[in-house]
């Protein structure tokens, strides 16, 4: 699996994983496609993907796109 769907995802492992035959999930945090990684970009800032890019690894047969939550938000730091 994949967290963040940032466009590295994309960029490098794509490619290895097509090449190598290998499946995977990329999960994408919804409100943020096409922007980068507000939540930590205190670390580094890391684009990520946009639609188009999505649809691009989501053609792949298997590589499969889930849903990271809409915001990102730590499950930890929720309210019941």
């Amino acid at each position: 699996t994949f967290d963040d769907g940032y466009e590295s995802f994309l960029n490098l492992a794509l490619p290895f994983l097509l090449e190598s035959n290998i499946p995977a999930i990329v999960y994408v945090p919804a409100y943020f496609i096409g922007k980068t990684n507000e939540w930590d970009k205190k670390f580094i800032e890391l684009n990520v993907m946009n639609e188009v890019q999505i649809v691009q690894c989501a053609l792949q047969p298997k590589i499969t796109i889930g849903s990271h939550g809409l915001l990102h938000r730590r499950i930890s730091s929720l309210s019941e």
